[in-house]
């Protein structure tokens, strides 16, 4: 883990205080596998009620990602029956996120956000802003 993606993920829970935290979903991950003796690993996710039936998790497992799903999700998309999946997965993919059809409704990586820190976490937190009024 790198300071820019502790410095996002920090910026990124200030400014989104408004939401209730609640449970997070799996994380999804790049990683090549268990670290050796003596060296540390930390993965950090937290989620966020985003709307009455949807959660918002910002992780920086991997190179850090912001992930959308039902909050109800117990297991894989599709095996259940959960509503507006189609509606919710069109507006995300409209601003690029990634559709993930096992666990998630969509997810977004934090290189998708270019520029200066301080850029990616208004971007990020304009951009949840707006799709959550879409929701």
């Amino acid at each position: 883990m790198n300071l820019r993606t502790i410095s996002l993920l920090t910026l990124l829970l200030i400014a989104m205080k408004t939401f209730s935290q609640s449970g997070g979903p799996p994380m999804l991950t790049t990683d090549p596998g268990t670290p050796e003796n003596n060296h540390w690993e930390i993965n950090t996710a937290i989620g966020f009620q985003f709307t009455e039936e949807l959660v918002l998790t910002i992780t920086c497992t991997g190179q850090g990602y912001v992930g959308i799903r039902h909050a109800a999700y117990a297991g894989r998309y599709v095996l259940g029956n959960y509503s507006h999946i189609t509606e919710y997965r069109a507006i995300l993919s409209e601003f690029g996120y990634n559709i993930a059809p096992e666990a998630w409704l969509g997810t977004k990586d934090f290189k998708e956000y270019e520029g200066e820190e301080s850029t990616v976490v208004s971007n990020i937190i304009r951009e949840i802003e707006t799709i959550k009024k879409r929701m």
